[in-house]
């Protein structure tokens, strides 16, 4: 079941975008996928309030709210809830900039709904799934399942590879830099050194495309001879969370 909300303190434009999601869910969703979208919010505290007792996949989050604000939600929602796909929609496109802050999966304008409402929804779930996409490693404790999206980088150590994941664990096992990337760079990993594959997702920041600052606040370096590259995949992969 993938639960999708809408929140948005204008009634007229939250029938609109939820009955456009409703209808997305009918006919261009497969069938394996179970949709069931929840409307009714009105204020960022409805969404906390619902959140005490229920989960929320994707959230369609207008940003001028009465009382808490749009950004404000993403803050809190980033920290206690960072699973759940944040889509901002706005009638302001000049909010987009501001966005980036709260690092949502998509940024739509109210204005073009028809135009971008089903691709954002449709990549969303696709990412979802990406999400529960889990590799199995053999590691020096034995073999560990775990998601792509908790694998901070993965850095060579001598004959071991070293997975650094979210809560600051890590892992040992054997393979190399160049196996793991070979394996992983559809996903959304990315060669930035010799020794070095992260996770684009898992960016904090970038410094000078000189160095890379990670969701853990390890900093790490990118080589000379893969900065290009590495700007390319990370346009690519940011063009893809924002709509122009």
């Amino acid at each position: 079941m993938i639960q999708i909300a809408v929140c948005d303190d204008q009634p007229v434009h939250m029938r609109r975008l939820s009955q456009m999601i409703r209808d997305i869910c009918a006919y261009k969703i497969p069938d394996s996928f179970d949709c069931q979208t929840y409307d009714g919010f009105y204020s960022a505290e409805d969404i906390i309030r619902f959140l005490k007792n229920h989960m929320i996949n994707i959230l369609f989050l207008d940003i001028e709210l009465g009382g808490m604000n749009g950004f404000e939600l993403a803050a809190i929602l980033n920290q206690e809830f960072p699973d759940i796909l944040i889509i901002f929609v706005s009638a302001y496109e000049n909010y987009v900039y501001s966005a980036f802050k709260y690092t949502p999966f998509r940024f739509l304008r109210k204005s073009c709904l028809k135009d971008e409402l089903e691709s954002a929804l449709i990549d969303a779930i696709d990412s979802l799934m990406s999400k529960n996409k889990t590799i199995e490693l053999n590691t020096t404790d034995g073999k560990f399942e775990t998601r792509l999206s908790d694998i901070v980088y993965f850095e060579s150590e001598k004959n071991y590879l070293v997975a650094h994941l979210v809560g600051n664990r890590i892992y040992r096992f054997r393979n190399t830099i160049t196996g793991i990337y070979e394996q992983l760079k559809n996903d959304d990993f990315y060669k930035i050194h010799q020794s070095i594959v992260i996770n684009l997702a898992n960016i904090k920041r970038i410094s000078g495309y000189s160095d890379v600052v990670m969701c853990n606040g390890d900093t790490l370096p990118i080589s000379l001879r893969n900065v290009s590259g590495f700007k390319n995949a990370y346009m690519e992969y940011t063009n893809r969370r924002f709509s122009e």
